[in-house]
């Protein structure tokens, strides 16, 4: 990206974004417009698990030809998790996510009842097996019960969490009627009940938020007598504050 332009952007510079978002903006000034090239090399951000096995997601790799070109495409089973991925990260950050839950029911639907119960192993053994339940039901909720393996499967994950309110959080989170979870409750969930993989994702979401309030500050945040931070104005910004 360099040699055609592209710089990486100023604010994604940071600890914060480098170490822990994994997500970098480069910019490229073309005149009086500007393009932007949004490239990640995390999977999953601070808050939710991540999976163990991230060089798998290419070695697993298809080609399919496009147009005369040969191009390599991730599998079937690892669209289907890196979808519920992007579920879960937007659950976490309270970021409407239907595009997301389309993308899951699309991948899972194309699987057959073997493939179904490979999915939900191979997810298992990437420490992904509830963060694709919660994408599972999300589209469960959605778009209606498929009645397939993965969607008998789907049902009992974050189960306090009723259907209505659930539809609402995929497609408006931004209502002030719903009812959302602690996300502490929901890592838990997401974590299968284990109480070391909680507390490592716990202590890396920590880490993070504290980063973020290091390296991230915004402009209108000065420090008050006393070697305290005030914040001189605005709104919670990101998910972790609210």
């Amino acid at each position: 990206l360099r040699t055609i332009g592209y710089e990486v952007a100023g604010k994604s510079r940071s600890v914060w974004w480098v170490r822990f978002l994994g997500e970098q903006h480069m910019v490229r000034e073309d005149g009086a417009r500007a393009s932007t090239v949004d490239l990640h090399h995390r999977l999953q951000q601070p808050g939710s698990p991540s999976p163990r096995d991230i060089d798998g997601f290419l070695r697993r790799k298809r080609e399919v030809e496009v147009a005369g070109a040969v191009m390599p495409i991730i599998s079937a089973a690892d669209t289907l998790l890196l979808s519920s991925i992007s579920v879960a990260k937007a659950f976490f950050n309270r970021e409407p996510c239907a595009g997301y839950v389309c993308d899951v029911r699309a991948s899972a639907s194309r699987l057959s009842e073997a493939e179904q119960q490979m999915v939900l192993d191979h997810a298992a053994e990437q420490g992904l097996a509830d963060t694709l339940l919660l994408g599972l039901r999300a589209a469960d909720v959605l778009l209606g019960a498929s009645g397939t393996l993965l969607s008998d499967r789907a049902a009992r994950i974050l189960a306090r969490i009723g259907n209505a309110d659930l539809f609402h959080m995929v497609i408006a989170p931004w209502l002030a009627s719903l009812r959302w979870p602690q996300r502490r409750h929901v890592l838990w969930e997401l974590c299968g009940h284990e109480p070391v993989r909680y507390l490592a994702e716990a202590g890396w979401a920590a880490s993070a938020d504290l980063s973020r309030r290091i390296f991230e500050r915004p402009a209108g945040v000065a420090p008050a007598p006393g070697g305290t931070t005030k914040i001189a104005g605005g709104t919670a910004t990101h998910a972790s504050e609210r």
